[in-house]
């Protein structure tokens, strides 16, 4: 069994046969996706599509690029309200969260970025959670933050696309690497390299769908029909054969998540 331990299905990418989709994930060998939150609306959008499909866990949060201008009231209610959420039995993690500074130059949203970042770690901790981590052009200060904040309950580090030395940086804080799709392009040397390097204990599967699309994936879109190319990449890479990685990732993702079966 594949487990895609990172895909947006509530995504409106998805919207034209979003559930012959998942009917044909799910028939390819795909037993659980975990579909973390992007937009705040999204951990209830998730939940109208999904709460029938008991392969499909949740993760809620905020994502850093969605946060949106300072709100008082708002934020309390999001505060509030993704406590509540968090406490569903199909919820697996808090996320994706983290901080992203690709595109945000200005001091006062990424400062925002830091405080939601915060407060979705309290939240996984106060409810022993993992979390899904959201870092990009931020690492420095996300690592300080995690060891300012240490996680009770682990967490992984969705899209990792560093170097060797910053995969060690974050396992030594005990996190889990999500590799998917970018790792299938040749250009991709350090992260590529990376997977060479680490232990296989530390990574999970992940494609990012609809974003992030394996190198020889047909369509426009990514989906986790294409898991298994993101599996034969780390197969070329570590020397292991395919059950190998599945076996392996498969029982990762099972000690991050309390999958309720």
């Amino acid at each position: 069994m594949l487990i895609d331990t990172h895909a947006h299905y509530d995504h409106k990418r998805f919207d034209c046969g979003r559930y012959s989709l998942l009917e044909e994930i799910v028939s390819s060998g795909v037993g659980k996706v975990v579909n973390p939150a992007i937009a705040f609306d999204s951990n209830y959008v998730m939940r109208k599509f999904f709460d029938g499909f008991p392969w499909i866990y949740y993760a809620v949060g905020i994502h850093p690029n969605c946060l949106g201008e300072e709100n008082a009231e708002q934020d309390t209610k999001w505060e509030t309200e993704l406590r509540e959420l968090a406490e569903d039995s199909k919820t697996v993690a808090i996320g994706e969260t983290g901080l992203d500074y690709y595109r945000v130059q200005d001091t006062e949203m990424r400062a925002r970025q830091r405080v939601w970042f915060h407060k979705q770690l309290e939240i996984a901790r106060e409810i022993k959670l993992p979390v899904i981590l959201h870092i990009r052009d931020a690492d420095d200060e996300a690592v300080q933050m995690l060891k300012e904040h240490p996680l009770q309950h682990s967490g992984v580090v969705h899209c990792f696309g560093g170097d060797t030395a910053r995969a060690a940086e974050y396992m030594d804080m005990g996190l889990f690497l999500g590799i998917g799709g970018r790792i299938t392009y040749p250009q991709e040397e350090a992260v590529r390299n990376a997977v060479r390097q680490i232990p296989m204990e530390a990574i999970l599967l992940e494609t990012d769908s609809p974003y992030v699309k394996p190198k020889e994936a047909p369509g426009s879109r990514n989906t986790s029909l294409n898991l298994m190319e993101v599996v034969k990449a780390i197969s070329d890479l570590k020397q292991l054969t395919y059950e190998e990685v599945i076996t392996i990732t498969t029982g990762n993702a099972e000690r991050l998540f309390d999958f309720q079966d």
